[in-house]
This record gives C-alpha cells, structure tokens and sequence, in this order.
C-alpha cells in the first residue's frame, strides 16, 4: 500500500466500538490494497454533546473520500458471496416497512444492513429494482446535505454560557461556546459517498458565525479587563464619583 502522503485528507468511514468489530472492514480494506487508517479512541466528543448520548465509538476507520463509495460496495458484494441465507440476522425479524425504512437510511444502520435488507425483501416478494435504490440513496443524501438542526435551547444555553462566564471568572465557558459556535458553523461531514457537505443547516449555521462574533467581543472584553483592570473600568459606576461628577 502507498503511503499517504496527508492524512488529514482522511475522514471517518465508519466507527466501531471494538477491533474484533471492525476486523472485516479492516480485512477487506488490506486484500484490495485501499489506503487506511484504524484509530483507537477517535471518539467524537461533539456528537454526544449534540444528541445527549454517553455512549461513544473507540475505534475509528478512516479512508481518503474518493474510496468511500467502492469500499462499501466491495463490502456488501462480500455479504452476498459468503451467504444468502439470513433467516438467523437479527434483520429477519423486521417488518417489511422496517426493512425498507434501512433501504431509505442506510447511513444509520451499521454497514451492509442495506443489502441483507433487500434481500430479506426480495425473499418476501417484495422486489427494489436498482432504479429504485439509486432514488433511494439521491433521496437520502439531498436530506443529508440539508444539515442537521441544532436545538435552539441548547444555542442559547452556549450564548449564555459564553455571555456570564467572564463575569464569574470562568473563561473556559466562553471558549467552549466559541468552540460550538465554530462547530455549528462551519462543520462538515461526509455521505455515505464520500461527498462532504455542512454538518448544519443554514439557520444553524448563521447561530453558529453570531456566537464566534459574540465571544470575539467577549473575548477582547476580557482582555481590556485584565489591562485596565477591574476597578478601574468600574470607577463610573461608582456611586461618589457619579455624584463629583454631577457637582462639576
């Protein structure tokens, strides 16, 4: 396998939460000779933020984008040629509209479902031309690429956050809303392709560019503080230097 040359042209293809879960991935990947990198720990520890889950991926595999689309085609050609028998996958006890939900979803069932979910179907009857899948999959990712919405509560409690922390001394909690204000901003992912687009949708997006404004000021805000000094900036608040002023 060549070496790659930059490996931030990487990107996540797929998480696992072990290596024995990730070895066929990984096998597939060094048979065909596919640039790779298996990362250990590459949580995402922005994601659980977002959804409110605790519970995070610790193995990463990551490959250049271009590959994205033939990987996972090698993949689920290797599904099909060691069996065409599920009726022991947990996928056989899904009903029909179960199993043509993963058809219409692929991205959010593990990799290869989609496939054992066609055929589980075609064994019922119930034949997905691949016209249909080919609608399936543009469908799916022109609603990928519209981007998520972030919870407007949770803005608010980032801009708040970033608004008070200065003034209770704690600036880590404006650069961690700086932080999600890049996030939300300028974040971007890849579809099941390998096609990036922006994490958020553009209302999200235009939160995310206010809050980085918001903390920029803050921030300098922050630093004119720690010049000038606290007592200082707040002399004209004073109660006897407003009433010296009011007697000039």
């Amino acid at each position: 396998m060549s070496k790659i040359l930059n490996q931030d042209d990487l990107q996540v293809f797929n998480n696992y939460f072990s290596l024995e879960e990730a070895a066929p991935l990984i096998e597939l990947l060094k048979n065909h000779d596919i640039q790779h990198v298996v990362e250990s720990g590459e949580a995402d520890l922005i994601d659980p933020i977002y959804t409110g889950s605790n519970v995070a991926p610790l193995i990463a595999v990551k490959l250049l984008p271009k590959d994205f689309k033939a990987v996972r085609v090698l993949f689920e050609q290797e599904i099909l040629a060691a069996s065409d028998d599920f009726s022991d996958h947990h996928l056989h006890q899904l009903e029909d509209e179960e199993l043509r939900e993963i058809l219409l979803k692929p991205d959010e069932w593990a990799m290869g479902d989609a496939v054992i979910a066609k055929v589980l179907l075609q064994q019922r009857g119930i034949v997905i031309s691949e016209t249909e899948m080919k609608a399936f999959q543009e469908a799916r990712i022109e609603e990928l690429h519209k981007g998520k919405k972030a919870h407007p509560l949770l803005i608010l409690f980032y801009m708040s956050m970033m608004l008070i922390g200065p003034f209770v001394f704690l600036n880590i909690l404006l650069l961690a809303g700086t932080g999600m204000g890049v996030y939300y901003g300028f974040s971007k992912s890849h579809d099941f392709n390998g096609d990036s687009y922006f994490t958020f949708e553009p209302q999200t997006r235009r939160y995310g560019k206010m809050m980085i404004v918001v903390g920029l000021v803050m921030g300098l805000i922050v630093v004119i503080f720690g010049v000038m000094g606290y007592d200082y900036l707040l002399e004209p608040f004073k109660m006897g230097y407003l009433r010296e002023l009011l007697n000039t």
